[in-house]
């Protein structure tokens, strides 16, 4: 499995070990997600966590080339929305987060890059 490390963060880039990965679902398929067969703590980012994933590959780029190049180089990123949690919500629930804008979308359907804390 190929992985990228961003501060406290590994992110996963491709899912090779899991050939049964859901690369874009809706919101129900995201909220029914069983992620105990994803061993070692991989989970959804957080709102929180994806933005700053996003700002990242934002701020790494001086041209939109380059942009796109940052994004892909840290988690295989394109131009296309992303689950997250969001945590500010009562309860928590999922959003899409736009990595072509990086704004929040609140319906729709999305790609999941899991995530894990490192030490």
């Amino acid at each position: 499995m190929k992985t990228f490390r961003a501060g406290n963060l590994e992110v996963m880039r491709e899912d090779l070990d899991y050939p049964d990965f859901p690369l874009k679902m809706d919101y129900d398929e995201v909220e029914s997600l069983d992620l105990s067969e994803y061993p070692d703590g991989w989970r959804i980012p957080t709102y929180e966590e994806i933005r700053n994933l996003y700002k990242f590959a934002n701020c790494a780029a001086y041209n939109r080339s380059e942009w796109n190049s940052q994004k892909w180089s840290i988690g295989g990123f394109g131009d296309d929305y992303y689950w997250a949690i969001d945590q500010n919500s009562d309860p928590s629930s999922f959003v899409l987060f736009d990595f072509l804008s990086g704004s929040k979308e609140p319906w729709g359907k999305g790609k999941l890059r899991l995530v894990k804390n490192i030490e």
